[in-house]
Parts: C-alpha cells; sequence; structure tokens
C-alpha cells in the first residue's frame, strides 16, 4: 500500500497557486517581452504546469468545493452570513442568476475558475515546452500529454455544467475573422467528440503510472479511467436523446444542441473503455481498499474480538477516503494553501469533525483540545435523506426489506446491554443499553462507518466518542461556547475525516487527497454501462456491483433480491429498470459525500425531482430524546428545469452576440 506522511501531503497540484501563480501564465513582468522567454529551465516548466493543476476545481473549501451540490451535505446557519458564502448550497436553493452566474466555470464567476482561460494556459504551455533546454524530449513529451489531458478534461467540466460548448481552437483571437472573434457553440455530441479525442491523443504519451513522488499528476490509469467517465456521461440519458428536455433548444441555425435520437451504442463504447481502465488500473495495483493493518485502535480490542470481521469491514470503510493514496484512490486531490490553516473551519474535514467533548473520559488529548472549535466546527453535517438512503443490513433498502418495519422506524428501542446475548451484534457500532430510534438498528455497516448518530459513536481525536447529539451533549449544539458551531439537522459525517485529527491550540491533522475518481466508480460505472446497453442485467453486472458490497459483508445482489422472504419486490434486480435503480442507490451510498450523487441524478433527468425536497433533520434545541427526534424542515430546496444546466452570463452573450443561453436563463 502506498504511504505518504500526514504532515507532507504535496503534491505538485497542492502547492500550484503559491509564488508561481504570480509569475506565470497571468502576468509578463515588466523586463520580459516575449513569452518565450518564460520557458528556459525545467522549473519554470513546472511551475507553469503546476498553474494548469490549479484550474481543477477546489474540493477541500466549503465555500468552493462541489461536493456540495445535491443533498447530501448540509450547512445552514440562520444566524450568520456564513450560508451564503457556502456556493454550492445556494445552487441547491435556486439562487443561480445569469447576471451573477454561481460557480460560473465558463467565464470565472461566483466561485469558478475561467476555464476558457486554463485552456489557451494549456495551449501556451505546449506550444512553448520545446524552448526548455534542460528537460529531455521524452520529459516535454509527457509534460505535452498531461496538459492535453487537463485541457480535455476541463472541456469535459463545461459540457457537464453547460452543455454544448464552444470549442477551444485558437489560441490567439484573430479579430479579422468573425466566427473566431464571435464563436458559436458546438453541438453535445461534437463536444464530447472533442474531449474524447483530445484525451486518446494524450494517453500514450502518459506515464502508465506515476511514482509516490508525483502522486497527483496525470497518468495513463488516471486518463483512462476519466475517459470511461466521459463516455459514460456521452451515453447518459440526459445527454443521449433527450428530447422530453431539448427539442426546441437550438442553435442560430436551428441545428438542435441536443441529439434527439437516443444511441444505444454508446454504451457499448463506455464498456470498453471500462473494461481497459479497469485493467490497466488492476495490472498497475489499483484495487478496493482493504483494511490490512496487523493492529486497530486499542480502544476497538472489543469490536475486534467480539466481531472481527465486521470490525475489518468497518476500518475498511472508515479509511476508505482517509488512508492517504490508498490503493482504491485512481486521482485525488490533496489541497495544501499557505492563505489557509490547517485548523481553518473552512475546510472540509475540519467542518465535518465534531468537537472534542468537555469530559473527563476524554483527557489525554491536551487539555487545550476539549471543547475547542479550532479545527473541528461541527458545522457541516448530513441531511435525514441520507440517513434513509444506506440499506439494511441484509444489503436492501429499508422500504424493500420485509424484516425490517419501516413503519416503526421512529419508535423508541433499547441498544442491548453489554452481556447480553444480542449486544454482540451491536458491539462497536451503537452504546450499549443507549435508548435510540429504531432507525439506527439493523444497518450496512457503511451507515455507522460514514455517519455521526445518537447513540453511535464519532471516532475522532484519537477518541471513540459517544455521541448523543442532544443540545450540550456530545456531538450536539453548544449552549455554553462555541453556540455557533453545531450539525444543523443533527446528524454529522465522518468519513471525511481523519481519525487522528484533532482540534484546539495543539491541533493535529492528518490530510488526505480528495478523490476525483477511484476504483469503486469504475466498477459501478460498468455495471451500469452493461445493464443499459443490454437492457437488463446479467451477471457481469451483479458480479461488479458485488464486488463493491462484498468489501463490507453486505450480501450479494442477486442472493438477496431473489429472497422473497426479505425483499419486499422480489426479483427486482433481474429486471432492467429495477437494476438501474439498485446500480444508482449503490453509487449514492458508496460514493456518498464524494461529489457524483449530483451528477447521477442529472445524468438520469432525476435531480428535479430528487433535489426539490426540503432538507430535513432533528431538532437540534431538543434536550431529550422526546425533543430532539422531531424531523423539521432545515432548508428548502429547489431545483427546476433550468437548473439543469448553468447560465452563462449576460456579459458573456452581450459580448459574443452568437451564443444562446441555456433553456431558462
Amino acid at each position: 500500500m502506498k504511504k505518504i506522511s500526514k504532515i507532507s501531503l504535496l503534491l505538485l497540484i497542492a502547492v500550484m497557486c503559491l509564488a508561481s501563480c504570480n509569475k506565470y501564465l497571468d502576468i509578463v513582468p515588466d523586463q520580459i517581452t516575449k513569452v518565450e522567454d518564460l520557458f528556459t529551465t525545467k522549473t519554470d516548466a513546472l511551475d507553469a504546469l503546476a498553474k494548469i493543476y490549479w484550474y481543477l476545481p477546489v474540493l477541500d473549501n466549503i465555500h468552493e468545493t462541489p461536493f456540495l451540490l445535491g443533498d447530501e451535505y448540509v450547512y445552514d446557519r440562520n444566524d450568520r452570513n456564513d450560508a451564503e458564502k457556502v456556493v454550492a448550497q445556494q445552487v441547491m436553493r435556486d439562487l443561480q442568476s445569469s447576471n451573477e452566474p454561481l460557480m460560473g466555470i465558463w467565464e470565472g464567476k461566483g466561485g469558478g475558475k475561467h476555464l476558457y482561460v486554463g485552456m489557451r494556459h494549456c495551449d501556451l504551455v505546449m506550444n512553448h515546452v520545446d524552448l526548455v533546454f534542460d528537460m529531455s524530449e521524452q520529459e516535454k513529451k509527457e509534460m505535452k500529454a498531461q496538459v492535453k489531458f487537463l485541457k480535455a478534461y476541463f472541456a469535459f467540466m463545461l459540457i457537464k455544467q453547460y452543455g454544448p460548448i464552444v470549442l477551444p481552437q485558437y489560441l490567439e483571437t484573430d479579430e479579422t475573422d468573425p466566427k473566431k472573434l464571435f464563436p458559436l457553440r458546438v453541438t453535445v455530441d461534437e463536444s464530447f467528440d472533442y474531449v474524447i479525442n483530445l484525451m486518446k491523443e494524450a494517453i500514450p504519451d502518459l506515464r502508465i503510472k506515476v511514482p509516490v513522488a508525483d502522486y497527483g499528476q496525470v497518468d495513463q490509469t488516471v486518463a483512462k479511467s476519466i475517459l470511461a467517465r466521459v463516455l459514460v456521461y456521452r451515453a447518459s440519458p440526459f445527454f443521449n436523446g433527450n428530447t422530453d428536455f431539448f427539442s426546441t433548444f437550438t442553435n442560430l441555425d436551428g441545428t438542435h444542441f441536443f441529439p434527439q435520437e437516443y444511441k444505444k451504442e454508446k454504451w457499448k463504447d463506455a464498456i470498453d473503455a471500462l473494461d481497459e481502465a479497469i485493467k490497466l488500473c488492476e495490472d498497475n495495483g489499483i484495487s478496493l481498499f482493504e483494511y490490512s493493518k496487523p493492529t486497530y485502535y486499542a480502544y476497538d480490542s472489543v469490536f475486534v474480538k467480539e466481531r472481527p470481521d465486521v470490525a475489518r469491514n468497518y476500518y475498511t470503510r472508515r479509511f476508505v477516503l482517509a488512508e492517504p493514496w490508498n490503493t482504491g484512490l485512481i486521482w485525488g486531490r490533496s489541497e495544501f494553501f499557505a492563505y489557509r490553516a490547517s485548523y481553518n473551519n473552512d475546510v472540509l474535514s475540519n467542518a465535518c469533525n465534531i468537537v472534542l467533548p468537555d469530559l473527563s473520559e476524554y483527557e489525554g488529548a491536551g487539555m487545550t483540545e476539549k471543547g475547542l472549535a479550532d479545527g473541528a466546527s461541527q458545522s457541516l453535517g448530513a441531511s435525514y435523506q441520507m440517513l434513509e438512503r444506506y440499506y439494511t443490513d441484509n444489503g436492501l433498502p429499508i422500504d424493500q426489506d420485509l424484516t425490517y418495519a419501516e413503519a416503526a422506524k421512529y419508535r423508541f428501542t433499547v441498544v442491548p446491554p453489554v452481556g447480553d446475548p444480542l449486544y454482540p451484534k451491536y458491539s462497536g457500532l451503537m452504546q450499549p443499553g443507549d435508548t435510540v430510534i429504531r432507525l439506527f438498528l439493523n444497518r450496512e455497516v457503511r451507515f455507522y462507518a460514514d455517519l455521526v448518530i445518537t447513540g453511535g459513536y464519532s471516532r475522532t481525536h484519537r477518541y471513540k466518542i459517544k455521541t448523543s447529539m442532544y443540545q450540550d451533549t456530545p456531538g450536539g449544539r453548544r449552549t455554553d461556547k462555541n453556540q455557533e458551531n453545531y450539525f444543523s439537522t443533527g446528524i454529522g459525517i465522518q468519513k471525511m475525516v481523519h481519525p487522528e485529527s484533532a482540534a484546539g491550540h495543539y491541533f493535529t491533522q492528518t490530510r488526505f487527497p480528495y478523490p476525483y475518481i477511484r476504483i469503486a466508480d469504475l466498477y459501478l460505472m460498468r455495471a451500469e454501462a452493461r445493464n443499459e446497453y443490454e437492457e437488463g442485467p446479467s451477471q457481469q453486472v451483479w458480479d461488479d456491483v458485488n464486488i463493491v458490497r462484498r468489501k463490507y459483508g453486505i450480501p450479494d445482489v442477486e442472493v438477496v433480491w431473489a429472497n422473497p422472504s426479505i425483499a419486499k419486490t422480489p426479483n427486482k434486480h433481474a429486471t432492467y429498470a429495477g437494476m438501474r435503480d439498485i446500480i444508482l442507490q449503490e453509487r449514492a451510498i458508496e460514493l456518498a459525500f464524494e461529489g457524483i450523487h449530483y451528477w447521477d441524478m442529472v445524468r438520469y433527468n432525476k435531480a428535479t425531482t430528487e433535489f426539490s425536497q426540503p432538507i430535513t433533520g432533528w431538532n437540534v434545541n431538543g434536550r431529550k430524546r422526546a425533543d430532539f427526534f422531531l424531523l423539521r424542515t432545515v432548508q428548502y430546496r429547489r431545483f427546476p428545469r433550468s437548473s439543469y444546466l448553468w447560465p452563462i452570463s449576460v456579459n458573456e452573450m452581450n459580448t459574443n452576440s452568437n451564443l444562446v443561453n441555456n433553456p431558462g436563463w
């Protein structure tokens, strides 16, 4: 397994916005008259490359990250202005505007980076790196391939948000040619073709797998995996024959921007690319992460002794992101910016981390840490929707498990105490003897590893913290200090927090790269693509889903869904539409909080239904269970059809009269 110091997760893309940002590409110093003079040494070239990586989306800052798109995270502060700065959440509240676009990557508005400028910078590097005197021809070739891939990736990001794009064909604008000065948008198919062809051109010249020192840079395992994702998007219903939404969305000449005919063969292209990407990853040591250290945390000795298999599955999930550069990560980004201190609560992992309770049982971490919010603000929580999204311990949705009694999910029940024959089932997952609602019992291991709930545990600050989430209790809203730091739903997220990250004046933080793509995503995309192409499931489809489920001890799809004594809709897995639903839910759970579910719902035209529901949560002012477990609306959300595609700004439309804006804007 690949390891790297937790203090020094400094990859190239993590330092790209420091000194080099002002020197390269943005400006030419007064004493330099030619851009060619900026490309002299290898150091110059690497600085320029770092600037290109800077255009990738910020993942670790809650005010900018696209991870908050969708309905998984909730940051709600009605008494503060901070909530208005969480740009992705504003998008989900339908606060988007063509006057001031949010996360606008077409022109760099509202927290978005100007990707057309980024692509012009890519051209600049590709056209001038050959001038560097102290790089080998192979190094130059490989760098140009990286930049070419990134240019294609930026174009793909634009397609995801805007649909049809303007092709970035010209490094310099020819003011005598109106077509170049005021370019038209091309069709969605032409946009995808541009990305796919550029990625295919780049792949042969990339390294197959970069060494540890270069983790985060693009290699063939990254490029082929992302190419497979691009092809899945191209084949998906939103981009493939979407006549329901875009039958009247045309260019100035009447050409339909979106293809009006569904083409099933696009799924076959995706399958072939996924087969190739998965094989390359597996051949180069990339595999589903499994916790394999010889020791566990001392506080889990009873858990490990009583339920060793469940403990291993739990730790596998608990570290699926937090173990830096683990085997399951294909491409990730670890942020380290000089202007953002590690204890800053804008950092995603810090916003998710709970404050260490100021109780005697948590002595030893340092008195300065207890009760302090620096580096652990517990301000970014999970929606109630996430409580219901995870499976039961039978591997079924809660409304499809006949043994679950969904109608009784809010009834209070007592976790079996220590000594009770039933207690080992809950050892390490729930606090013995505590009274909770039935919704929290008999759930799959990812539910307990990802979330922070009443009667459960939060493994952070080097402790197994007993969380109750009521007001003035561990994990809950406090009235004595840090009153504004609380999960507004009463539900926390620990998937994004390393167990050893601590807060306070003498904080420690274990950094890990936030994922762009993991191999679990590839397996589930391949299952999806085969189900769509074959218009129904096969053993291959089930196998690709099962390989993910088995890492957590979850029963195989074809076993549990075929059991009429457990499954409410037996053999749903054997139908085309049924298996699609199963795959999408599996993706929503396995890739939870990783910025994937939002785009899955867009790809299947489900976003309006999925994201127009109000975000709900528990009454965080409740001091007792009867007062706490009252569902309330935390935040209203609205996702009209116009939100599927971002608006191009009015300013951009006024500049280029040949642009046609997206529907509804």
